[in-house]
């Protein structure tokens, strides 16, 4: 999803549910800003994030890697499952990593 204008709604109104049975999780969302900076509204807290991709070196590698390949997988559904896939594994082992380096 993507912002168009400053202002624009991009995550639709949406409450997050816990799922204490690991065969049936609950859903997840991962958001990347990439450029500019993103508000989130979290009950009655507003988070303002901003793009983080100067100082991180994951960050930057990981928006070269989407910019070259989203066109590549777009047409091919199966293609586009897998890509995403590698993706989310790629962003999960970074969490971990950043989480246990604390």
């Amino acid at each position: 999803m993507v912002a168009t204008e400053a202002g624009q709604g991009v995550v639709h109104e949406h409450t997050e549910h816990a799922n204490d049975d690991p065969g049936k999780p609950g859903d997840e969302e991962l958001y990347i800003v990439v450029q500019g900076r993103f508000r989130v509204y979290l009950d009655d807290e507003q988070v303002e994030v901003r793009a983080g991709l100067a100082n991180d070196a994951f960050l930057a590698r990981a928006k070269r890697q989407i910019d070259e390949e989203k066109d590549k997988v777009m047409a091919d559904r199966g293609a586009f499952l897998a890509w995403l896939d590698r993706l989310f594994a790629d962003f999960a082992a970074e969490a971990k990593r950043r989480n246990v380096q604390r």
